[in-house]
């Protein structure tokens, strides 16, 4: 079996898993595994493949987002990456309202938040 089908296999049965709680601290959570073909591209290999995992969650002080992708040039080489390439971001957000247990909405304002994002690859 292929290495990336046997990732793949491997990443599904992880999600398809219960989603775990950690008490209070953990609201929910969700995940998500996405496979992508395309061709015809202007920039890069023409034939890519990517594969993105997704995760989002609320915990009892904000929430968070992250995204990861794997990106395949289908055997082909792209001058200064090589076969393959990844891109991600993680966005973590901070809610005044839960830190301080105090409804912060007025008007149209629901809550103030401190967001950061953190971009790799």
């Amino acid at each position: 079996m292929k290495p990336m089908l046997k990732g793949l296999m491997l990443a599904g049965s992880l999600l398809a898993g219960g989603q775990a709680m950690a008490g209070d601290l953990l609201q929910w959570q969700n995940n998500s595994l996405t496979y992508l073909w395309g061709k015809n591209f202007t920039v890069n290999p023409q034939i890519q493949q990517t594969v993105t995992f997704e995760h989002a969650d609320a915990w009892k002080y904000g929430d968070n987002f992250l995204f990861v992708d794997r990106i395949f040039y289908n055997g082909k080489e792209d001058g200064n990456v090589g076969p393959s390439t990844y891109y991600g971001e993680f966005s973590p957000r901070l809610s005044f309202g839960k830190i301080f247990d105090k409804d912060l909405s007025f008007g149209p304002i629901k809550d103030v938040l401190l967001a950061f994002t953190y971009e790799f690859g």
